[in-house]
């Protein structure tokens, strides 16, 4: 029989426990936003079609290793994986994506009822599911970007698609917006984001996605 670990952090008091919880898992969306546009519904079907390895394809998938190597060079199955997809790697890999590997890419949100009722409707849609995982990344993120200047906020939500923008858009597209070149806007990004990974806020947001 197994016992519960800390790490587990279980109440002892039947008091404090929430009455719901949401497993999140964080995935690359980019590399499944372009196996839908190539037509494919499993990572299975892409590998065999394209003769890659689904382990290493399904690591880069769930952020479990980075898209380059130590050298700053793409690993092969990153480039065997953009060509199979009929993109550039730097589509498929945000500039943080291509260093980083998340020590884990599932985290539990608990709600307690009381919280958690507007997010329930009547029906069985997978909308609870998708409202309740969004409320929490939005409150975390609009805290992280509050340590941003206006651009360096503009420039990430333009990057990452967040509101008021309905999509993520490509450097060009913002360095248009911005009146920019998109090496200014690159620069901007990685400034942005080295603050939102360093600031309090930002080590909240980074808290979300690990165990």
């Amino acid at each position: 029989m197994s016992h519960p670990t800390q790490s587990m952090m279980i109440s002892t008091n039947p008091d404090d426990v929430k009455d719901y919880r949401i497993e999140v898992s964080v995935k690359n969306n980019r590399i499944l936003y372009y196996m839908h546009q190539m037509g494919y519904s499993t990572v299975s079907e892409l590998c065999r079609d394209h003769g890659i390895d689904q382990s290493n394809v399904g690591m880069l998938i769930h952020l479990k290793k980075p898209a380059m190597n130590n050298q700053g060079e793409w690993r092969p199955v990153a480039l065997k994986l953009a060509a199979a997809l009929a993109c550039s790697p730097d589509e498929l890999w945000s500039d943080v994506q291509r260093h980083t590997a998340l020590v884990s890419n599932k985290k539990a949100i608990e709600l307690a009822e009381c919280d958690a009722m507007d997010l329930l409707p009547a029906n069985d849609s997978d909308e609870p599911y998708t409202k309740m995982v969004a409320c929490q990344l939005s409150e975390t993120m609009m805290e992280a970007l509050s340590d941003l200047t206006n651009r360096e906020a503009r420039v990430i939500r333009m990057r990452f698609g967040l509101d008021p923008y309905k999509r993520s858009y490509s450097l060009a597209e913002v360095a248009a917006e911005c009146d920019v070149t998109r090496e200014r806007v690159r620069s901007i990004e990685m400034k942005a984001l080295w603050k939102m990974r360093n600031k309090s806020h930002g080590k909240k947001l980074l808290a979300f996605y690990e165990d």
